[in-house]
């Protein structure tokens, strides 16, 4: 943006770093750690090799190619041929086409609520399936523990809101998905500026 020099510039250009690489890892375990991000790399220590990479497609956004979206129990398939997604840490729930989105969570028993959101029986969510979301041939398994947000109410009850919404974004070159913390959290991200692509991986687990 203007002249403004992009963070991982910067600490190249003032040697910081040796290769413009972040990379991090969230702790969802209610330990006393937030995550961490690593600067310059990747650390095998929170995660388990090999990274799956996938190139970026689009400059200035982490936008890549996702194989698939699927259900494996109810033989679900979404993002069917493949689709654009942007893998965005500042989003926090999986957002996509309404096409793909309301056929997905109807399989897993949610009704649409407001804002594109969609609600679940919080007494269901032990019985839900996986949702596999696959990068580079790779499937990455997203369970419901993960997947389902449970929201205390003022009365004492809970909302569960599923973690996938829709999210239609407008023109043919833009993203059809937005893949952010619900898929985030539970694996190890790194995004490789010099050779433009995203590694996955599984994280290890334990996280100390």
């Amino acid at each position: 943006m203007g002249n403004v020099i992009p963070v991982m510039d910067n600490l190249k250009n003032n040697n910081k770093i040796s290769h413009k690489i972040f990379s991090m890892v969230v702790d969802d375990s209610g330990a006393r750690h937030g995550g961490l991000i690593f600067w310059g790399g990747s650390n095998e220590q929170f995660y388990e090799p090999p990274l799956r990479y996938v190139d970026i497609q689009k400059q200035g956004f982490f936008n890549v190619t996702m194989d698939s979206v699927s259900i494996p129990r109810t033989g679900g398939s979404f993002c069917r041929g493949g689709c654009f997604a942007i893998v965005d840490s500042g989003t926090s729930l999986i957002g996509g086409p309404d096409k793909d989105i309301a056929p997905l969570n109807k399989m897993l028993g949610a009704t649409p609520a407001e804002f594109g959101e969609f609600v679940l029986d919080c007494d269901t969510v032990k019985t839900l399936p996986d949702v596999h979301l696959t990068f580079g041939g790779q499937a990455f398994r997203v369970p419901a523990e993960k997947y389902v947000l449970k929201i205390p109410d003022i009365d004492g009850t809970d909302t569960c809101i599923s973690g996938f919404m829709t999210i239609d974004i407008p023109g043919d070159n833009s993203p059809s998905w937005v893949i952010g913390d619900i898929f985030l959290s539970k694996f190890y991200v790194e995004y490789d500026m010099e050779k433009n692509r995203v590694g996955f991986a599984n994280k290890k687990k334990t996280f100390s």
